[in-house]
């Protein structure tokens, strides 16, 4: 994970979605990394969450050896 130039902090609600939980995630972490509905991200998790969009190019590549 990169070190942020600034840190974010938000408090949000953990929300059921059919069987599973869902968080919603900010209106600028959103705007800021150009994610849209359906794009993918990466959920890291141990003592602590983290959230990354996926690398769309390292994706393809993967997808294209295979």
């Amino acid at each position: 994970m990169d070190s942020p130039e600034r840190v974010g902090k938000d408090i949000r609600k953990i929300i059921q979605v059919g069987k599973c939980f869902a968080v919603t995630l900010p209106k600028e972490y959103v705007e800021r990394h150009k994610l849209k509905l359906g794009d993918l991200v990466e959920v890291y998790f141990n003592g602590h969450l983290w959230i990354e969009p996926v690398n769309k190019a390292e994706i393809a590549s993967k997808l294209s050896i295979e």
